[in-house]
Parts: C-alpha cells; sequence; structure tokens
C-alpha cells in the first residue's frame, strides 16, 4: 500500500458500496417515443451522488432510490438516453461496475451503445470531466460541462486527498489511467464543449487556469461562486435547443444568474424553479 493510502475509506470500501459496484450495471438507458432514435444524449453523474459519505445516505440515495442524476432531465429530440454513475465517486477512473471497470472499457461501451447516433453528453463537477473525456473521444456533436474538471492533479494534492480521492492518489502514476488526468490532450475543435463557469468559484478558477485556451472549448462565464450548474435547472432545457451560434455568442459576456435565468425562463418559470430546487437540495440532503 503507497504511505499515503489509508486502510478503509467508505467510497470505496463499504460493503454496501462494492456490492452495488458488483452487481448493478449503474447505467440506465430509456428511450423517447417522440424523439429522433439516431440522437443520444448521455448524462454522467458528479461526485454529489450521494453526501455525505456514510452508509445510511449510500442507502437511501442509490440502494433504495437507485438515483442517478439527471434523471429528471431529457435532452429535446433525443430518442435515446443513457445515465451513468460512478458509486465510487472518483472520476470515473475505476469504471462504473464490475465488467466496465476502467475508464478504457467505459469507453468501448459507450462506442456500441451510441453506434450510428449523434451524440451530446452532459454532466456537472466530476460528471463534466466524464462528459468531455468520453465526448472527446467519441467525437460527441456536443459536451455541456457545468464547471467540469480538465485537471485531476490539484485533487491529489490537497491536504485530505487520500481520505476524499482514494483511487485519484492510488492511480496518479498508473500506466493506463495516468493519462486521463490531464483532458487538454484529448480535445479536439471538432467536438464542441460548452463550459459554464463560475468566475467566483475557487475550485473553478485554477481548472479555469489549467485549462488555458482551446479551440474546442468555448466558456461560458457566470458571476457566480457556486460549483455546479451555474444558473437555475429550469433553463436547462431552453440550453439544450440553442443553437451552436447561439451558445458562442453567450461566451461574450459575463453572465448574472438570476437576470439569466428570467431572461432564459421568464418571471413565473424563474420562480418556480427556485422553490423547486430549494426543495430538492433539502431532500438531497434529508
Amino acid at each position: 500500500m503507497d504511505k499515503n493510502e489509508i486502510d478503509w475509506i467508505f467510497q470505496i470500501d463499504d460493503e454496501e458500496v462494492l456490492e452495488t459496484y458488483r452487481t448493478r450495471d449503474n447505467y440506465l438507458i430509456e428511450h423517447s417515443p417522440e424523439g429522433d432514435g439516431s440522437r443520444c444524449a448521455v448524462y454522467f453523474s458528479s461526485n454529489d451522488l450521494y453526501f455525505p459519505n456514510n452508509r445510511a445516505r449510500f442507502h437511501e440515495r442509490v440502494t433504495r432510490r437507485n438515483t442517478f442524476e439527471w434523471f429528471g432531465t431529457r435532452i429535446p429530440g433525443c430518442g435515446r438516453h443513457i445515465f451513468i454513475r460512478d458509486v465510487f465517486k472518483q472520476w470515473y477512473l475505476g469504471g462504473i461496475n464490475a465488467r466496465l471497470n476502467s475508464p478504457e472499457k467505459v469507453l468501448e461501451w459507450l462506442k456500441e451503445e451510441t453506434k450510428g447516433c449523434r451524440v451530446t453528453m452532459m454532466g456537472s463537477s466530476a460528471g463534466g470531466y466524464a462528459a468531455v473525456l468520453f465526448g472527446s473521444l467519441l467525437h460527441a456533436e456536443r459536451v455541456f460541462s457545468f464547471n467540469g474538471y480538465f485537471d485531476l492533479a490539484p485533487e491529489t494534492d490537497m491536504e485530505n486527498a487520500a481520505l476524499v480521492n482514494p483511487l485519484l492518489v492510488r492511480y496518479r502514476n498508473d500506466v493506463q489511467r495516468a493519462p486521463f488526468y490531464r483532458l487538454a490532450p484529448f480535445l479536439r475543435e471538432r467536438t464542441p464543449v460548452y463550459y459554464f463557469h463560475s468566475l467566483f468559484s475557487p475550485i473553478d478558477r485554477r481548472q479555469r487556469e489549467l485549462l488555458g485556451n482551446h479551440q474546442g472549448v468555448h466558456v461560458i462565464p457566470f458571476r457566480s461562486s457556486r460549483h455546479g450548474i451555474p444558473f437555475l435547472k429550469c433553463c436547462l432545457n431552453r440550453i439544450f435547443q440553442y443553437s451552436d451560434e447561439k451558445l458562442l455568442e453567450l461566451c461574450g459576456t459575463e453572465h448574472h444568474p438570476v437576470r439569466f435565468s428570467l431572461r432564459c425562463a421568464g418571471v413565473w418559470e424563474t420562480a418556480a424553479g427556485f422553490s423547486r430546487q430549494v426543495w430538492q437540495y433539502y431532500r438531497k440532503r434529508h
């Protein structure tokens, strides 16, 4: 064992977590009859899948509710929807289940599941990292990253890294997995990444600095300190329907979250969306 590792860590050692990893797919595939069967959307859960890291919360969120982030979201027009989670909460470096137990195996599986489709991938935070990684490798038509990670190195250097990010610490010198710690080598102009970025979030400021400038990444800045989606979720369906030209127009302006939501969704939907989001946050934490 690496001297920086800890003997037992809930996210990767708890028996219920391991049983879920061994026996469940940790993905869901759904179809929208009204959608275009040649269009596929892939939604990656973040490390906020369950919190705090304990048996009670994991049992409630994953074992009992079978939670997938983004499950209530459907990108309009897509006929096929794939929801994916990482129960270890380790940026998908351990894959998603006992069969698809590495990024390479997840990639090959996704390649088969999305064959012949025009693909959109999306996620926030660690889910945004996965969306950019797999979206770039599979030449997705679009990627939406909401304060996603582009470089995992800072997560291995933090003071409690071995406790919070044990697999990142374990695999940082692993020949197969270490290349996935930086996404810059995988970014391609042919796969546009729409990166919704919080200007005042320390985590995301650091990620923006590490990213630098890449032609394929289109930064849409928000005057927010929120890590994750920097505006109300009631705007998502409209944003997913924006043309590339409309999305590129958003890149030239710093957006205030509330004003952006009002312009995008209107007063009543913004108010309802705010109330709904407060309630959802409460349910997630209790």
